[in-house]
């Protein structure tokens, strides 16, 4: 080595040597900034080098974050994303996105679409991201969650024809197992015997086939107006189209099948005064739909024979004051119909305000600590993920208004700070997905090293319950 070069390098380290350790962090950190495109790995190793030198430098996690999963290191950059979020960096946009792309990666789908839904929920000028939770949420399993999901993304802007695939790909194949359910058990001539008893109909499937129909024909529209249609399409259409035609079919040749073949099933039942809310010994199913005088077109509108049906039966003589509970409810002598709902009089009764809005309300329970760390800082840890696990509970929500219940979570930590695993349960099946939503959220918490080096494990319960506003 010639003395001038050797003279050189001598001053640089020593220049390094005397730098603060702030100073020699910011150097790697510049280091590392200058070669992340072109070597990562080197650049990752520069940045953790920082860190180590000043842990104050957590603002380059993210960075370190994102390297990693450029890189197709999916389980470190889960790890680095989920440090910097603990940490307290911004661009939690980004982490949340590095986290539940790399969950999806890793096959965790519960956990990708706890956080890519956070992602979505928190920019919504990102709606495409509506499309990963959907596909997050099939992969694990929640096939309601998933059109939710499809719905929301094509409401807030994501092209028509991506979401309405998918949501095809989702109820189609619901849709026509609803389709032979329906049917019923079939001969080889596709004929029931004349003297065996036809099924009982049943009135829910019925309505919920007329439902799903109604999605499926607005999904379809869309991707009929779509210029790039895929190939796959036509055959999707076709497949409803024959669903569509047997069910057609059945309903003709089956009078005691489909909505009006229940009607008509029920039309010599009468209303029993104890139950009845439209007096005693009123008609029920066809009879009341016709009316006794069989004049259709006028019951539908609540003249004959005082049932109380269709535009009158809803609204009343009194105008649109019935529908809030102030007037007669119908054109008969029952007063029933939304406007009896609230009315005093004959065969009515008092009714009840509807609950408005529904608001998810999440309280904790005292905490259970087995280890070295402080009641304080373990529920510092835990309740900085409470907007977490309050999105839990407001999916169910949208679904079922009245869940409420407990679910506790069992979370292992590491001397290290990290989760080891978060366990979470519940007693209420309607709890179960957010259970394991809950679960998911916990197990990205992290917390400080723990005092004298031991494991430690923390029991938190929390309740759920809706309130209205």
């Amino acid at each position: 080595m010639r003395p001038s070069h050797w003279f050189g390098c001598s001053l640089a380290l020593l220049l390094f040597a005397c730098a603060t350790p702030e100073e020699q962090a910011q150097e790697k950190i510049d280091q590392g900034l200058a070669v992340m495109d072109s070597a990562p790995a080197e650049a990752i190793g520069l940045m953790e080098q920082a860190i180590a030198l000043d842990p104050a430098r957590n603002d380059v996690l993210p960075t370190v974050a994102l390297l990693q999963f450029r890189r197709g290191a999916f389980e470190e950059a889960r790890t680095a994303a989920r440090a910097a979020m603990n940490s307290g960096a911004e661009a939690e946009f980004d982490l949340l996105l590095i986290e539940g792309r790399s969950s999806a990666e890793l096959g965790d789908a519960a956990n990708a679409a706890l956080q890519l839904r956070g992602a979505a929920e928190l920019d919504a000028t990102h709606p495409e991201l509506w499309l990963e939770v959907g596909a997050a949420l099939d992969s694990a399993g929640d096939t309601d969650g998933a059109i939710e999901a499809y719905e929301r993304g094509a409401a807030e802007g994501v092209e028509p024809a991506l979401a309405h695939r998918r949501l095809i790909s989702l109820r189609l194949p619901v849709f026509e197992a609803k389709v032979l359910e329906a049917l019923g058990p079939q001969t080889e001539n596709d004929e029931a015997d004349e003297d065996e008893e036809s099924p009982a109909p049943n009135i829910s499937l019925m309505m919920a086939l007329g439902a799903d129909r109604r999605s499926l024909t607005t999904s379809f529209g869309v991707l009929g107006t779509d210029e790039g249609a895929d190939p796959g399409d036509t055959a999707l259409e076709q497949r409803f189209s024959a669903a569509c035609n047997r069910l057609d079919e059945h309903a003709r040749n089956n009078s005691e099948r489909g909505l009006l073949g229940v009607l008509a099933q029920m039309g010599s039942l009468r209303f029993q005064t104890r139950i009845s809310p439209l007096a005693e010994n009123r008609p029920m199913g066809l009879d009341a739909l016709l009316g006794e005088t069989n004049a259709f077109d006028e019951s539908l509108v609540g003249h004959a024979a005082d049932i109380q049906v269709g535009a009158r039966g809803l609204i009343g003589p009194a105008g649109v004051d019935d529908l809030g509970g102030l007037a007669r409810g119908g054109g008969g002598t029952a007063m029933y119909g939304l406007g009896g709902l609230q009315a005093r009089g004959d065969g009515a009764q008092e009714g009840r305000p509807p609950v408005r809005t529904i608001a998810p309300r999440m309280t904790f329970a005292p905490t259970v600590i087995t280890g070295e760390l402080t009641e304080p800082t373990v529920r510092r840890v835990i309740r900085s993920s409470a907007r977490r696990y309050r999105m839990c509970y407001e999916r169910l929500l949208r679904r079922d208004p009245t869940a409420t219940g407990d679910v506790s979570v069992v979370i292992r930590v590491q001397p290290s700070g990290s989760v080891e695993s978060a366990t979470a349960r519940t007693a209420t099946d309607a709890l179960q997905q957010t259970a394991t939503c809950v679960g998911a959220a916990s197990q990205r918490l992290r917390f400080p090293e723990v005092p004298g080096g031991g494991p430690v494990t923390i029991i938190q319960t929390l309740r759920f319950e809706p309130v209205a506003d």
